[in-house]
């Protein structure tokens, strides 16, 4: 839905092999930490698992630039 707003959209999923016509770059979990640094929105869509657990920590955060806007839409307790 942003890509209608002419927005560079970098989507960080589990599986990267999935979701490919959905945004302009797709990454694995483990680069979330080097995508965030330029991120002017970082919008969080995942379900509570093991893995997505915590997976917003300080260390995203402080690599986040102080720009960044969090939109929180993802499932919890």
């Amino acid at each position: 839905m942003v890509k209608a707003f002419d927005m560079y959209v970098i989507l960080v999923r589990l599986h990267p092999e999935r979701g490919r016509d959905l945004a302009d770059e797709v990454v694995g979990i483990q680069k979330l930490k080097e995508v965030v640094h330029n991120a002017d929105f970082l919008v969080l869509a995942a379900p509570l698992t093991k893995t997505s657990y915590e997976m917003i920590n300080e260390d995203i955060l402080s690599n986040c630039s102080p720009r960044t806007y969090i939109i929180n839409i993802s499932r919890g307790r």
